[in-house]
């Protein structure tokens, strides 16, 4: 082998090597691990609590459990000492950059309303027979309602009722997975109601009732007034001696029969005698509705007599005798 050959199989044997080199070039360099973050906050749910709960980044230690998640309303507080020691048992590369760091775990919760448990506590007196219509339930302790977690659902047991003072009382249950995870005293009282008509809208004084402006609403029975207008029939074609609210009971005094003779205006003053009926004009000296006995004063003699309004503006004065319409 000449001197030739030789150089060419030293260039073939370099171009070999180097084929792969090319084919499997170096990897890149794996970016920095995120850095392990403090959850100074953290608002959890379920009954355990987990690392990562309280550090961002914790990496497959994450999921590591512990401890009890706390209770709602009882926040659980973890000093920079707490979380250090953790920190360093799971591996993680955290620090405290001061000595007051530290972690307030709170349980996500949701407020079961006095409303919804007085519903609760209704479904539940029904259960024992105690339901109609006329009862209303209200609760007393705790009256801005029951805080329970998130997750849980609420129901009312141990329902104790007292017949002769209507009140009751039991316990609101926030079952968990089937289990009661916390247990709340509750009490109220049970309420007969009466059905009051009241306006779907505001009517003033003059303005005639109908069906249509009559809506209804329930009124412990206790409260009612004693003149309060509970015949919406009644109040049907009367109308406001002054404006009527919304939703606002009505008292018989509150209505009236529509006026049909205005005090000072000029009425027709009937006569009547077995005989013959007598006409003259008169000034009325009162309000009077269909029935209503006014005093009325005769323009052309200036004497004032009583009579009955019949309609508008008319007004049946009594005749010789006494007598008035219809042999009154």
């Amino acid at each position: 082998m000449n001197v030739l050959s030789l150089k060419l199989c030293a260039v073939v044997l370099v171009a070999l090597v180097a084929v792969p080199a090319l084919a499997a070039p170096t990897a890149p360099p794996q970016p920095p691990a995120p850095p392990v973050l403090l959850n100074a906050n953290p608002v959890v749910t379920g009954p355990v609590l987990r690392l990562g709960d309280l550090f961002t980044n914790a990496g497959t230690a994450a999921a590591a459990v512990i401890g009890k998640t706390p209770a709602v309303g009882q926040p659980l507080v973890l000093d920079v000492q707490a979380l250090y020691r953790l920190a360093r048992t799971y591996g993680l590369a955290w620090r405290p950059h001061t000595t007051s760091e530290r972690s307030v775990v709170e349980r996500e919760s949701r407020v079961v309303d006095s409303t919804a448990l007085a519903q609760l506590a209704g479904a539940a007196l029904a259960d024992k027979g105690i339901s109609g219509d006329d009862l209303s339930v209200e609760l007393t302790t705790p009256a801005q309602g029951v805080r329970v977690p998130s997750e849980a659902t609420a129901s009312i047991g141990q329902l104790s009722y007292h017949p002769d003072s209507r009140q009751f009382t039991g316990i609101v249950e926030a079952v968990i997975d089937g289990a009661p995870a916390q247990r709340t005293a509750i009490a109220g009282r049970v309420f007969r109601t009466v059905a009051m008509p009241v306006m779907v809208r505001r009517l003033q004084g003059g303005q005639v009732i109908t069906a249509d402006d009559i809506d209804w609403i329930a009124v412990r029975d206790s409260r009612v007034p004693v003149n309060a207008m509970l015949d919406a029939g009644a109040l049907v074609g009367l109308t406001p001696k002054r404006m009527l609210r919304r939703g606002q009971p009505i008292l018989a005094s509150d209505v009236q029969q529509p006026l049909l003779v205005a005090k000072g205006s000029l009425v027709m003053m009937i006569v009547e005698t077995p005989l013959m009926q007598l006409t003259a004009r008169g000034r009325a000296l009162a309000d009077g509705a269909q029935g209503d006995v006014i005093r009325v004063a005769n323009l052309q003699s200036q004497s004032v007599v009583g009579g009955v309004v019949t309609g508008p503006g008319v007004v049946l004065v009594a005749g010789p005798g006494g007598h008035q319409a219809g042999g009154q």
